[in-house]
């Protein structure tokens, strides 16, 4: 069987053309979880991240995922109730800023609770300041968040 240029061309064409009137497209959203400096609710680390979550909830717009803020157990516990409540708002705004709908993003702040990690030391710590994403709705089911991984000896 002799196929031309053209017409896998054409095909490839009518394929994609129909997974995006169908919404039908193979393309999978992995995004991260992400992780602050001590006493800090700010972070450049992740623009790709912000960028893919902003795009999906653009592309997407029955999705909706929820922000959660948590903080290590150093210092005061309603001082990290703030911070854990920035660090999500932050996430929140950045979001915004790249053309996401805010009634697309729910957050949550949790403060120490729910550690993932030992806080007895310095390098675990740095795992229970973070922002995690939970997915609330997702019809198209190409949104996907990458799980954490705390090695044994940090928990």
């Amino acid at each position: 069987l002799l196929v031309s240029n053209q017409t896998t061309k054409d095909s490839i064409n009518n394929i994609m053309q129909n997974n995006i009137a169908n919404n039908t497209s193979t393309e999978k959203y992995l995004v991260r979880n992400m992780f602050f400096d001590f006493d800090k609710y700010q972070t450049k680390q992740y623009a790709e991240n912000f960028d893919s979550i902003a795009k999906y909830l653009k592309n997407y717009s029955d999705t909706r995922i929820k922000l959660t803020g948590y903080a290590d157990a150093l210092g005061d516990k309603n001082y990290n109730l703030m911070l854990s409540k920035n660090r999500a708002i932050f996430v929140k705004v950045q979001l915004i800023s790249l053309g996401a709908n805010s009634n697309q993003i729910e957050i949550d702040y949790k403060g120490i609770t729910n550690p993932i990690a030992s806080n007895n030391s310095k390098e675990s710590r740095k795992y229970n300041r973070r922002v995690e994403i939970s997915i609330i709705a997702d019809s198209n089911a190409k949104l996907s968040v990458e799980p954490i991984k705390v090695p044994d000896g940090l928990k």
